[in-house]
C-alpha cells in the first residue's frame, strides 16, 4: 500500500542531533490534511526528526473489534456519505460545496429534532472533499471503507506488542469504548 505522507521540518532543517519523530497518523475518514494546521507548530517546537519511535499518543482510536451492529452502523455512514455528495449545487465552488455537504450531513445525521445540532469535528476547511473533474469526492475511498467492513478486516487479530510509553486520548463524548 502507498502511504500519502508529508515531511515537515522545523525551520532550521535537519541536524545531526536529530530526536526521535512526531509522527502523525489520521483516522481511515481522514487525511493528512486533517493535522496540517497543527503538523508545522510541533515541529517548530520540538525539532523532531524520525529516527525511532519512543512514545505513542494515541486519540479517539477503537482498541476491540466491531460487533455486527457496529459494522452495519458504519456502512451505513458510508452510504450518507455518498449520498451527502448529491447535495452539491451544480459548479458550486469548493466552499459552496463543503457547505452543503456539512449543512446535509448535520441534517442526516441529528437523529432528535428536539436537540440542537452539535458543532461539527471539521471546519469547513478540514472537510476532506475534493474536486475530481466536474464533480466532488471524499478523499477517503470509500470502496475500501466499505469492502474491509464487509470483510471483516478491522477484525484480524494482531500480533507484537509496543512497550514504550503509551498515552491514550478520549474525548468526554467519545463514542469509542477502551
Amino acid at each position: 500500500m502507498n502511504l500519502a505522507y508529508e515531511l515537515i521540518l522545523p525551520s532550521e532543517g535537519l541536524s545531526e542531533n536529530s530526536l526521535s519523530p512526531v509522527i502523525m497518523l489520521h483516522g481511515r475518514m481522514n487525511s493528512k490534511k486533517t493535522w496540517k494546521k497543527f503538523a508545522p507548530e510541533i515541529a517548530e517546537r520540538t525539532k523532531r526528526q524520525p529516527e525511532a519511535v519512543e512514545k505513542l499518543i494515541v486519540e479517539d482510536m477503537d482498541t476491540k473489534d466491531y460487533p455486527e451492529f457496529a459494522k452495519q452502523a458504519h456502512l451505513g455512514k458510508i452510504n450518507i456519505l455518498r449520498e451527502s455528495l448529491t447535495a452539491i449545487p451544480p459548479n458550486a465552488d469548493e466552499m459552496t460545496a463543503r457547505k452543503a455537504v456539512l449543512n446535509f450531513l448535520q441534517e442526516k445525521l441529528n437523529r432528535d429534532p428536539m436537540q440542537p445540532k452539535k458543532s461539527s469535528i471539521y471546519g469547513l476547511e478540514e472537510l476532506p472533499i475534493k474536486k475530481e473533474g466536474n464533480s466532488y469526492v471524499w478523499q477517503a475511498n470509500l470502496d475500501i471503507v466499505e469492502d474491509t467492513f464487509v470483510k471483516d478486516a478491522f477484525n484480524k487479530k494482531l500480533s507484537g506488542v509496543y512497550n514504550g510509553k503509551s498515552l491514550f486520548l478520549y474525548g468526554k463524548e467519545s463514542f469509542f469504548n477502551v
